[in-house]
């Protein structure tokens, strides 16, 4: 599972409100899964259509094995964001789907991400090894 964008990415375009977000990387890279979804549910509640914070979300929960959470934070992810740059969420959902027994919602997932993206190797790499 990935994200796009680590602690300390530079760029935040004007009017983003980021500090939610990046208190709740801060705090999931310290292992405080609680207080790292807290952060990104705040985050969200500023700006619901940050598809970032709704992929990062999922990851925590997932972490958390809240897996039907986790799910709907990627599927919500992917509802924002289109195209290639979706694939990553869809490789996350496609990990989710398999943790959760759903073998053929993760396949479409990865197949997805493969359509979207096919040099994405993590989407290869899942596809081969799930």
């Amino acid at each position: 599972m990935r994200r796009l964008q680590p602690i300390g990415m530079p760029f935040v375009a004007a009017g983003q409100r980021r500090p939610h977000h990046n208190l709740a990387l801060a705090l999931e890279a310290k292992n405080d899964l609680d207080g790292a979804v807290g952060g990104y549910r705040e985050s969200l509640r500023l700006q619901p259509d940050n598809a970032t914070a709704h992929n990062n979300l999922g990851l925590v929960l997932q972490k958390k094995g809240l897996l039907d959470e986790a799910i709907g934070e990627y599927r919500a992810a992917l509802r924002l964001q289109a195209g290639a740059s979706a694939a990553l969420y869809s490789v996350n959902l496609s990990a989710a789907l398999l943790a959760k027994g759903e073998v053929d919602g993760a396949i479409g997932a990865g197949r997805t991400a493969i359509r979207l993206q096919p040099e994405n190797g993590d989407a290869h790499y899942n596809w081969v090894w799930r």
